[in-house]
């Protein structure tokens, strides 16, 4: 007879419990029954039975969070506080803050009665490191670079996290308890970075961890998620954080060893160095947001400006063209990653990291980098001084 997780029994289980047919439905049923905290939903097709809808209906009047992530659209998708569709789903999982159910089954109606399904069932506290795993799966489907946000329901109740700094105290310890109930936040936090919500993260930094955060000059250098392969993709956690430059809207936390550090901001553009990302976060003090990346800002706009009259004015070298079109040498001159000009071949939309607008050199139209950093403005205003006076 299959252990029931859900009783008080103090067993430890040695292996999960494997579900099929009728079993299936049940233990799924039982365990949504019991959730008090929230219920994810991961299911390519939908279509509830009227039991299921009840009880999905029950639990968010009762104030469950309710989160549904699928591939095709489904009837009474109000029923959940968020939803993300995904086209390229095809995982299938349940769980509550207590227990999960891993298997073949979508949640729709005929899948329950007529098919031949079966999964694994297992509990948080018998096993809270796979948990933890699969939690943090569905964290990620629910706000990649390629999942969709389509609610337009109620959401969870949150508290006002634009105020957050106000009722923690910097320099002050904090347990991961403390830290939940402050950000309303029901999941595992985990060292890195952690989405909130849309507008708020909160960065872990763990002096022991093999990610080479660094401080210096007044700016913390965050270095972003690994993504799988050498160099860091801008996707996950890696792209929440870059969105937030220059966002007046989004809030991020930092905690250092368990220490709160106070609400920050990214005020340089990200980069990548030596194939991970790099985001430079500064410490907001009284209006410092509405006046940040100042330096960021002057950069662009002289390469903007400047460097594209000078460019096209026929007083660079074709040779130097040439060359400009190269990394190295475009790392030699201005100290950035990208070759500063890219040949526009007809071909090709405006490629990431480059400027909209091309310049015309020479009859042959160009896209000129928008890469540009702090670090580079002394290396771009010596060039521009060099050849203004030639």
């Amino acid at each position: 007879m299959i252990f029931d997780m859900f009783s008080n029994k103090q067993e430890k289980r040695t292996e999960p419990d494997f579900v099929t047919g009728s079993q299936f439905s049940f233990y799924l049923e039982k365990m949504l029954n019991e959730a008090t905290q929230f219920i994810t939903i991961v299911s390519p097709y939908i279509r509830f039975s009227q039991r299921i809808y009840d009880c999905l209906q029950q639990k968010k009047n009762s104030g469950v969070k309710i989160t549904i992530i699928y591939r095709e659209a489904f009837t009474h998708s109000d029923i959940a506080q968020s939803l993300y569709q995904r086209s390229n789903l095809h995982a299938k999982c349940y769980l509550t803050e207590k227990a999960l159910i891993l298997g073949s089954m979508n949640l729709y109606d005929v899948s329950q009665t007529n098919n031949d399904e079966f999964g694994i069932l297992f509990s948080k506290a018998d096993y809270p490191t796979t948990y933890e795993k699969v939690y943090a799966e569905i964290e990620r489907l629910s706000y990649s670079y390629n999942g969709k946000n389509v609610s337009n329901t109620q959401q969870p109740v949150q508290m006002n996290l634009t105020s957050a700094s106000a009722f923690l105290e910097k320099n002050r310890k904090y347990t991961q308890d403390e830290l939940k109930k402050y950000f309303n936040f029901t999941g595992k936090l985990y060292g890195g970075i952690n989405r909130i919500n849309d507008n708020t993260i909160l960065l872990i930094w763990r002096s022991n961890s093999r990610y080479n955060n660094r401080y210096q000059n007044g700016i913390v250098y965050y270095m972003g998620q690994d993504t799988g392969g050498f160099e860091q993709e801008l996707i996950y956690g890696n792209k929440l954080l870059y969105d937030a430059y220059n966002n007046s809207d989004k809030h991020i936390h930092l905690i250092k060893d368990d220490v709160y550090c106070g609400e920050c901001y990214v005020c340089e553009k990200p980069y990548l160095e030596n194939g991970k990302w790099i985001f430079p976060l500064k410490a907001i003090i009284d209006n410092e947001r509405a006046n940040k990346c100042d330096v960021e800002i002057k950069v662009g706009k002289l390469a903007r400006t400047v460097l594209r009259e000078l460019l096209e004015s026929g007083k660079i070298e074709d040779s130097e063209i040439l060359k400009f079109q190269t990394v190295e040498y475009s790392k030699k001159v201005f100290g950035i990653s990208f070759a500063l000009l890219l040949l526009d071949t007809g071909q090709i939309k405006t490629p990431d990291r480059y400027y909209k607008d091309k310049l015309t050199i020479n009859n042959k139209k160009y896209f000129l980098t928008s890469e540009w950093y702090s670090k580079n403005l002394y290396n771009l205003k010596e060039w521009i001084e060099k050849h203004s006076t030639n």
